[in-house]
């Protein structure tokens, strides 16, 4: 029994022990048949999705591929406006070249038209100067007109003085006729006095008609002694007459020697207004030189303005083609290097400009060699001034002798005639004086138009460079967009890559689990 004892109990001990690990196999396959049951439905829908999964694994893949792509395009694109970037700014380097050389162009634009102001002004000067010579013409010719209102009453004078002359001259020789009559008919009368004596001695009734007769040869005496006065009064006034012609013959002479000298005078004057009239020929010529010049510059200036709307429409299409295709770039490029070809031709023209800068630096003192003519002819026409008082005491003379002979009349009539010549000269050169600065007015206001016309073309510069700034800050905004998108692809391309690595080990884990449990079904089955 006690053997049976201790082989029931170590019967029932197993027994127990048995149970007890049939419990506990029971227990953890139901805890394996829960979890493969959880398993089936956590993996079973990867293991049915596995081929969808491994299509968007290739998908990932593919766009990751694609991503790189864009990327590699990007930071060629970057580089292509980089390039861009690099021509844009030498371009903008060239138009602020251009700008500077524009507005050189304007100063000395502004320094030729202060130079044509300061001619105008030289001009206007010069003209009134001529009206005060035009004035004084004026005066003259009013005391010309004097002279020849007085030269009339000379002649009158004149005339009347030659009839008196003539008539004093016939009074003289009727005076010397009558005196011979008279000094015959005294001595007549002086022998029939002697003889009337005589018969008064002898005859005595007589003597009171020889008394009365004796009363009229004294009478007759006294007539001959009031004539021979009046002839010596003629005579006396025949010689004043004599001398005072022969001193306007003398002072006639010093006329003519003085109108000669005064027409020697003109005839300079006119050889200085001939002089004068070729200077302003050539400033006429210079300021059509200028006006063309000015008409060149502002052609200039509007194909500059065309070639700057040419260049905003090729920056233009350089930015729509840049944004298109890399084709478009080498477009752009190729636009980029015509543009530098046009950039040379305007720096061409930048030399040529300087060029006729030089030459109107030669124009200009040629100017400043007329200037000098001219202020010689100023000195001349002071001269001419200063000797105009003594021509004015001349004149006054003249016309103190003019009061008296008819030779100064003639010579105030050549005065009178030289004189109007000289004042149509001055007139016609007061209207060409007039003409010159109608014309240097013209084209003082095309320099300022052209002027205005060069700040205008300033003006589309500087609009010009503000449009490149901004199209240099949108291709940096731009490049800065594509940077940030390239970062964007990164981090897309780096989430994609860990979700692909996450995606790797769930189908690792999901094809470990699957292999576990089919191993474990396997198990189960046998």
């Amino acid at each position: 029994m006690t053997s049976s004892n201790g082989t029931s109990r170590k019967s029932s001990r197993n027994t127990f022990v048995a149970l007890g690990l049939a419990t506990v196999a029971l227990a953890t396959s139901g805890y394996l048949l829960f979890q493969v049951n959880g398993l089936d439905r956590e993996y079973g829908r990867i293991k049915s999705d596995l081929p969808h999964l491994q299509n968007q694994l290739a998908s990932a893949i593919k766009e990751r591929d694609a991503a790189r792509e864009l990327v590699a395009a990007a930071r060629f694109e970057i580089l292509g406006l980089r390039a861009s970037e690099a021509d844009l700014a030498e371009q903008v380097a060239a138009r602020q070249e251009a700008l500077e050389s524009a507005r050189k162009l304007e100063a000395d634009a502004l320094k030729r038209i202060e130079a044509a102001r300061t001619e105008f002004e030289a001009l206007a000067a010069e003209t009134s100067a001529a009206r005060s010579t035009i004035a004084e013409a004026e005066r003259l010719r009013r005391e010309t007109r004097d002279l020849t209102a007085r030269r009339r009453e000379l002649e009158a004078e004149i005339a009347s003085l030659e009839k008196t002359v003539q008539s004093l001259t016939e009074r003289s020789d009727e005076a010397e006729a009558r005196n011979a009559r008279l000094a015959e008919e005294n001595n007549q009368l002086t022998g029939q006095r002697d003889a009337l004596q005589a018969q008064f001695d002898e005859l005595g009734p007589q003597v009171k008609d020889l008394e009365a007769q004796i009363r009229q040869v004294r009478n007759l005496e006294n007539e001959e002694d009031r004539l021979g006065s009046v002839l010596e009064g003629l005579r006396t006034e025949e010689s004043e007459t004599r001398a005072t012609l022969a001193a306007a013959n003398e002072t006639l002479r010093g006329i003519q020697d003085a109108i000669a000298a005064r027409t020697e005078e003109a005839e300079t004057l006119r050889v200085s207004v001939e002089t004068l009239n070729g200077d302003l020929t050539d400033l006429s010529e210079t300021r059509d030189a200028l006006i063309a010049e000015l008409a060149v510059k502002r052609t200039t200036a509007e194909e500059l303005d065309a070639q700057a709307k040419l260049a905003e429409e090729r920056l233009l299409e350089a930015r729509a083609q840049l944004a298109q295709t890399t084709e478009a770039l080498k477009s752009s490029r190729s636009e980029e290097a015509t543009l530098a070809d046009a950039l040379a031709a305007l720096r061409a023209r930048v030399d040529s400009a300087e060029a006729e800068v030089t030459r109107l630096d030669v124009l200009r003192m040629e100017v400043e060699g007329l200037s000098a003519d001219v202020e010689r002819l100023q000195a001349e026409k002071a001269g001419l001034e200063s000797a105009l008082p003594g021509l004015r005491q001349e004149a006054d003379a003249a016309r103190a002798l003019a009061d008296q002979e008819q030779a100064r009349v003639d010579a105030a009539r050549e005065t009178v005639a030289a004189l109007t010549g000289r004042a149509s000269v001055l007139e016609e050169r007061i209207a060409q004086l007039e003409q010159q600065q109608s014309e240097l007015i013209a084209a003082t206001e095309a320099a300022e138009a052209a002027a205005e016309a060069a700040q205008s073309t300033l003006a589309s510069l500087e609009a010009e460079k503000a449009t490149a700034r901004a199209e240099l800050n949108a291709v940096a905004e731009r490049r800065t967009d594509l940077q940030d998108r390239i970062e964007d692809l990164q981090a897309r391309i780096a989430a994609a890559e860990d979700a692909l690595a996450n995606r790797r080990d769930r189908l690792s884990e999901a094809a470990a689990a699957g292999n576990e449990a089919t191993s474990q079904e396997a198990e189960t089955g046998e």
